[in-house]
């Protein structure tokens, strides 16, 4: 019988698909009490969970990250674990980055292309 990594993830049981909690991330839950989402954040102790509460670390909240994801454009099924959504997410996000960095070098350069039969090419110089 195959594990059902979504399942285990989504119950915090697992990492992420296909990867399970290291010893020490496996003290932390268990031992430390920090909350699997925070885990996979990097905090493995008790002391670094409150630091991160005061500090105003938070995972993300499942209804704010799908509202992110569709703000993003990212696809997604109401089955997919917050591990996974998350993922995407940040993936998403520095895309949009490099895309709107982009965009914002060509702006300095508009001034060199002129529009020939609806595309865009350079003036001879």
């Amino acid at each position: 019988m195959a594990l059902n990594w979504a399942k285990l993830v989504g119950s915090g049981r697992a990492k992420d698909i296909g990867v399970p909690w290291s010893p020490e991330e496996q003290k932390a839950i268990h031992e430390e009490g920090v909350p699997p989402q925070y885990v996979r954040m990097g905090i493995l102790t008790k002391q670094d969970l409150e630091k991160a509460q005061k500090a105003g670390v938070n995972p993300a909240e499942r209804q704010a990250l799908e509202q992110q994801a569709r703000a993003l454009g990212v696809s997604f099924s109401p089955d997919v674990n917050d591990a996974t959504l998350e993922r995407h997410v940040a993936q998403a996000q520095k895309q949009a980055e490099k895309a709107e960095k982009a965009e914002s070098q060509n702006v300095g350069k508009a001034g060199d292309t002129e529009k020939v039969g609806g595309r865009k090419s350079r003036k001879n110089k």
